[in-house]
């Protein structure tokens, strides 16, 4: 569990910020298409799987528009976020949605076959900590795909509360610790990485 004085210096942090809204971002959503075509390609067809659901964890959700593109995909999908009016708009939409922050999911262990951090960690208070999080809730060679502003995106730190942009030095050691294995890494219109737990 979070200590009292990490989630009272978080609320303080998110007090001060303006939400953002992702459904009015359409960059940021042809980015989601194009990162997820991506992963398809990386993941030796793993993904989407040829039958049956596969459950989609989708950390920093926003409001919530990506769950239309992974239902597309066969996905059952479930949005987090540490906003209550994106959950409220996620659920007002008919997802599953839930407040919680990335640090301390409330979920148990192995419960995602893919769990989906776009434009999350760099907001992360404790990077390492998030990644082992998204790790614990992810299924054995389940897969998580993490995706942050390239280190030149310098107009991206100044807009909103970043407080890491990680190098791949930086994501070499958060996630070994994480017990996350390297499936592929690209620098495009962001940086991508994604990630397999176990071997």
């Amino acid at each position: 569990m979070l200590s009292e004085r990490f989630v009272k210096r978080w609320e303080e942090l998110l007090s001060r910020q303006p939400p953002h809204r992702l459904s009015d971002d359409l960059p940021h959503q042809g980015g989601t298409t194009a990162s997820l075509e991506w992963v398809f390609a990386q993941s030796a067809h793993q993904f989407p799987p040829q039958a049956g659901e596969w459950l989609v964890l989708d950390v920093g959700a926003g409001d919530g528009w990506a769950a239309r593109l992974f239902q597309r995909h066969g996905a059952h999908y479930t949005g987090v976020s540490v906003s209550a009016e994106d959950v409220s708009a996620g659920r007002q939409a008919g997802l599953r949605f839930l407040q919680a922050d990335m640090h301390d999911l409330p979920f148990p262990d192995a419960s995602f076959d893919l769990v989906w951090m776009r434009h999350c960690l760099e907001h992360a208070l404790a990077p390492a900590l998030a990644l082992m999080e998204t790790a614990r809730v992810t299924r054995p060679e389940g897969l998580v795909y993490v995706g942050t502003p390239r280190q030149d995106e310098h107009e991206w730190v100044l807009a909103e509360p970043h407080y890491v942009v990680p190098t791949e030095l930086q994501m070499e050691n958060w996630r070994a610790k994480a017990g996350l294995h390297l499936i592929s890494y690209e620098v495009a219109d962001e940086q991508r990485w994604l990630l397999r737990r176990g071997k």
